[in-house]
């Protein structure tokens, strides 16, 4: 009888429902310990090695690397067409890889350099539209470091581009990472390292406008047909860690060298599905690669201070040099290691679908296969459950609660932590709507620290009021208040797994954010039951604090690395949507993973309204904080804002882009109807229509001309933009627009083909659509017509067609292009709509003293883009 006395007394819980609490001061010192952690992942994100310096020969040297960027950006804008561009730049890069040459040659390599110039097309298809481009004269500077001077049959592509926007002299996008290329190739050319394979270092003359140079390479170029493998190297922001976002497709020994090679990895799951989601507004070469030449590869980003991205900010002096040690401290191993694998020699061997990664604190990467990441989740979702089963069972064993009354508990704390979380959703998204309609979006934008106010707050104090109301005036409890909050952790755990389960029968390799709290969960349970800790009023929670302390900091980094990427977009992910949606989201998320097993502590608390209350306070700072000049989105040179202004019936934009553009509209006769010249100006965020409206107006109505002209008479979207008509007539300083109907077929079976020679500049924009019952089936471009139109206008069909045609450093230039379109389902009368835009881009002195004025009417705080453009509509 001695022995169950014992037991009984080791698991006896106290029922006296205040035993067991502890001041309400601990919730606020736990805060301040969770915030003081998540300020040590900051410090750990922003850390980066200090450069190797130019004396050290044998190592990347981001000082050398920071010299290629100095060099390279000093061009200024390397826009594709202009001569810097394709004369500058390109003989630069040569002059570079011939010194190079010279080394390798040295040490008893080989250095072959080639310039391609290639004519082409290509179809880039995404998930609500289809774009083809048309381009002639596009320039790749590209090198092949053979390993002797024999030519192994296999290689390794290294591919970045070395063209920029209009505004940019592109020191991230993407000069940082051609700078690292280079880097990475002298070193290689020096190297005691004696490699199995080629490696073939891709200079791309032309990325900007629809991956057109990776696009020339991969399907043009005789080099192609020996890469096995492909390292994408890209930048869309100024510094921080390159980060791979995606991996394979199909191939995990990729990242099985990545994790071998790699001293500081930087790699995510999520941010692979989140890219091929479309939820980041970019695309990247990596595409190409995969599509068009079918190579498996690694797509590597720099995406921190994305707020200078495309802008004129984003200069040598603006990018870090410990970003680009840290790049080649991390390609230059990664490089050598492909390029002596065994894998490289025929990868088809080792193609064995997807695989789940992500790196722990930038000391390690985890990764395994699909399949594996789906047993992993099943079997910790099965101890969860078990591990629960038998915390539940001791507490109604040796807890003496009766079952009945520990199965009412339990519904009911599954009912209050369910609804609680409700109520930290809706409070968020509420708030999100609310500060929008009231102007107030985007605040965060500059001040980030304030979604921690505006959206985590109100998040944990949904979370917080359920379980502390429900323990705080409850009377008559059953249950003490360790095993109140037990049961609301055992609940939290129990969703996990639930989400878990759901995720992986989805087959969603982001469900690993969802495996890590289970994980660590059940380790702190293992413990507790085992020990036989949870009858002990507060040893039970210290164990599980400490098995929360990794977690909490993996969760913290993650949560950085996603708003420093995807706060930066929402300046530019569009007018017409509200960007706290989307940040709301994100927030719920990271709250969630943050905070989910740390709120219902609350509950210990004696009074733990108090912690409730605390968070109400501090979301009433937030919104307070909001309404001040703090709470501004934008500030000059650091977080501009964006807009866009045409002038050619002037056409100009909030990006700010900024067009003067000259419209003329010919009618089915071949005469001219109508001509106009304007500002056409639009913006890409949810500020910019007040800041156009005041700065410059209403503008016309735009809308009014959609019942009577094609497309509304714009070749972009007018829902988001402002037309202002200019006094004078931009002049067309380059070629003017021509399109010229040279042949007509008509056949009795309801079908013509129409021929045609088009003239202009070197980037022109075709809109193509047959009239309403008519269908395209089949044009003289090397892409087929595409399944899915670029848009639709009227029930009417509209295909989107961008046409590149250099000429500067082009052995025979084309002055213009032939092309036909088969049209079936003819009726008699009109057949086709064609709009043609014509993009002066670089003609900067051209620029009416108007077009300046406009431009220089924009506050201060933004950065805008601005070229002369002519819309010239047909029909046919």
């Amino acid at each position: 009888m001695k022995a169950p006395d014992k037991v009984k007394k080791v698991w006896a819980f106290e029922k006296n429902p205040g035993k067991g609490s502890v001041s309400s001061l601990w919730s606020v010192v736990l805060l301040v310990i969770c915030v003081s952690l998540y300020c040590l992942c900051v410090l750990n994100f922003k850390s980066l090695p200090l450069e190797e310096p130019p004396t050290n020969e044998q190592k990347f040297s981001g000082v050398r690397a920071k010299d290629y960027l100095r060099n390279l950006t000093s061009l200024g804008p390397r826009l594709g067409g202009s001569r810097v561009n394709e004369i500058e730049t390109v003989n630069l890069l040569v002059n570079w890889l011939n010194e190079i040459k010279i080394i390798a040659e040295a040490h008893g390599r080989s250095l072959d350099i080639d310039v391609q110039i290639s004519d082409g097309s290509l179809n880039l298809a995404y998930s609500s539209s289809t774009l083809l481009a048309v381009y002639y004269g596009v320039k790749n500077v590209v090198a092949r470091l053979r390993p002797s001077l024999h030519t192994p049959p296999n290689a390794l592509l290294l591919n970045a581009h070395f063209d920029t926007v209009a505004t940019s002299e592109g020191g991230g996008d993407d000069g940082s990472m051609c700078s690292v290329m280079l880097e990475v190739l002298g070193q290689l050319a020096k190297s005691p390292t004696q490699l199995e394979h080629s490696v073939i270092f891709l200079f791309n003359g032309f990325e900007e406008n629809a991956l057109q140079g990776a696009h020339a390479f991969i399907t043009k170029h005789s080099w192609a047909l020996s890469v096995r493998a492909v390292l994408n190297l890209e930048a869309a922001g100024n510094g921080g860690r390159e980060v791979v976002f995606q991996a394979g497709p199909r191939h995990p020994w990729l990242m099985n060298h990545y994790r071998k090679a790699v001293p500081r990895p930087y790699a995510s799951t999520m941010a692979e599905e989140m890219f091929q989601a479309e939820l980041i507004p970019s695309d990247t070469d990596y595409r190409i690669f995969r599509d068009y030449g079918r190579i498996p590869g690694m797509d590597l980003a720099f995406s921190y201070n994305g707020y200078l991205y495309h802008t004129q900010y984003d200069t040598e002096e603006n990018f870090p040099g410990e970003s680009l040690q840290n790049a080649g401290d991390n390609v230059l191993p990664l490089v050598e290691s492909l390029a002596s694998s065994e894998e490289l020699r025929d990868p088809r061997n080792y193609e064995d679908g997807h695989v789940i990664f992500y790196d722990f604190f930038n000391l390690a990467l985890i990764y395994y296969s699909e399949n594996a990441g789906a047993i992993i989740n099943a079997v910790l979702a099965t101890i969860g459950v078990l591990l629960l089963i038998v915390s539940c069972v001791f507490f109604v064993k040796y807890g003496q609660i009766p079952m009945l009354i520990f199965a009412r508990e339990l519904g009911f704390t599954m009912i209050i932590q369910m609804l609680s979380l409700a109520v930290g959703v809706g409070l968020v998204m509420l708030g999100a709507i609310v500060y929008h309609a009231a102007g107030r979006s985007l605040s965060w934008f500059t001040s980030s620290y304030l979604l921690f106010f505006l959206y985590f707050c109100p998040f944990f104090l949904g979370l917080a009021i359920g379980p502390a109301f429900f323990v705080g005036f409850r009377r008559g409890n059953p249950l003490t208040i360790p095993q109140n909050a037990q049961l609301f952790l055992h609940v939290q755990h129990l969703f996990y797994i639930v989400l878990l389960s759901t995720l992986t029968g989805m087959s969603i390799r982001s469900s690993f954010l969802i495996m890590i709290p289970v994980f660590f969960y059940n380790v702190s349970l293992l413990f507790n039951v085992a020990l036989k800790l949870q009858a002990r009023p507060h040893t039970w929670m210290f164990v599980h604090l400490l098995c929360q302390i990794i977690p909490f900091m993996w969760f913290s980094t993650n949560t950085i690395a996603q708003f420093t990427t995807f706060i930066p977009m929402q300046g530019r992910s569009g007018a017409l949507g509200n960007p706290e949606l989307l940040m709301a989201a994100f927030s719920i998320l990271s709250a969630a993973l943050l905070g989910s097993l740390l709120v219902p502590l609350v509950t210990i608390c004696r009074s733990p309204r108090i912690t409730a209350l605390l968070f109400a306070l501090l979301w009433i700072v937030g919104i307070i904080i909001m309404v001040t000049p703090q709470g501004f989105p934008f500030r000059d040179a650091k977080t501009p804002q964006r807009f866009s202004i045409y002038v050619s019936r002037i056409i100009m934009r909030v990006v700010p882009r900024s067009l003067h553009m000259n419209r003329q509209f010919h009618s089915l006769s071949g005469d001219l109807r109508h001509s106009d010249s304007g500002f056409f100006i639009s913006t890409v965020d949810s500020h910019g229509r007040s800041v156009i409206q005041e700065n410059f107006g209403e503008g016309m109505n735009m809308i009014d001309n959609c019942g009577m002209e094609f497309l509304c008479g714009f070749p972009f979207g007018v829902s988001s933009s402002f037309w202002y008509p200019s006094v004078v007539k931009s002049t067309i300083p380059d070629t003017e627009v021509l399109l010229r109907l040279t042949q007509r077929q008509v056949f009795n079976t309801g079908f013509e083909i129409l021929h045609f020679e088009l003239r202009g500049p070197d980037r022109m924009n075709l809109l193509i659509s047959p009239e309403s019952g008519s269908i395209i089936t089949d044009w003289s471009f090397e892409e087929s017509v595409p399944s899915r139109p670029n848009r639709s206008w009227n029930s009417r069909k509209v295909y989107s067609i961008t046409y590149t045609n250099f000429k500067l450093g082009v052995p025979e230039p084309r002055d213009s292009t032939e092309f036909w379109v088969k049209v079936e389902n003819v009726t008699n009368g009109k057949v086709l709509d064609i709009s043609v835009s014509g993009h002066y881009i670089w003609y900067h002195e051209q620029k009416t003293n108007e077009f300046r004025q406009k431009i220089a009417e924009f506050p201060l705080w933004t950065t805008v883009q601005s070229w002369i453009m002519s819309y010239d509509h047909y029909e046919f």
